[in-house]
C-alpha cells in the first residue's frame, strides 16, 4: 500500500513539473526565440561610413530604422533587402553588408520591431510586417 501511495505521490509531483514547465515556455517563449541585443550605434561605428541612417513605418504605425548602403560599384545596382535574423542588432551584420556593397549591390539593413533600439515587441506577424515595409521602402526609392 505504501509503494502504490508513493508511485501516486512521483506521478503527482511528476505531473506538475511538466504543467509548470509548459506553463513557464507559454509564458517565456518570445523571450526564448527573439534575443535583441543593445543598440547598434551608428553606420561608422559599425565599420559602414557610407552608409546612410534611413527610417519607415509599418502598417500598425511602428517607425522602425535601418541603414541604407550603396553599392560599391555603378549605379543602378541590385538590392539586398538584409532581414538580420532572431538574436542580436543591424551592426552585428555590418560586414557582411559591407562585403555585398564591394560585390556591387545596394543593402538595405534592418531591425525589427524590438531590436536596435527600434519601438515594439516582436512577434511573427510583426516580422512579417516589418520585411514588408522595408520592402515598401526599397520599392519606393528613385
Amino acid at each position: 500500500m505504501a509503494t502504490i501511495r508513493m508511485l501516486g505521490l512521483v506521478l503527482l509531483a511528476g505531473g506538475a513539473g511538466i504543467l509548470l514547465l509548459v506553463v513557464a515556455l507559454t509564458v517565456f517563449q518570445r523571450r526564448l526565440i527573439y534575443l535583441p541585443m543593445g543598440q547598434p550605434g551608428t553606420p561608422g561605428a559599425a565599420g559602414l561610413p557610407a552608409a546612410r541612417e534611413v527610417s519607415y513605418t509599418t502598417e500598425d504605425g511602428e517607425r522602425l530604422a535601418g541603414w541604407f548602403l550603396p553599392a560599391g560599384g555603378p549605379q543602378p545596382a541590385p538590392t539586398v533587402l538584409f532581414l538580420p535574423g532572431n538574436a542580436g542588432n543591424r551592426s552585428y551584420r555590418a560586414p557582411l553588408a559591407a562585403a555585398l556593397a564591394d560585390a556591387g549591390l545596394a543593402v538595405l539593413l534592418v531591425d525589427y520591431r524590438g531590436y536596435g533600439g527600434n519601438p515594439g515587441r516582436p512577434s511573427e506577424r510583426g516580422l512579417a510586417a516589418d520585411a514588408r515595409a522595408a520592402l515598401s521602402f526599397l520599392m519606393a526609392l528613385p
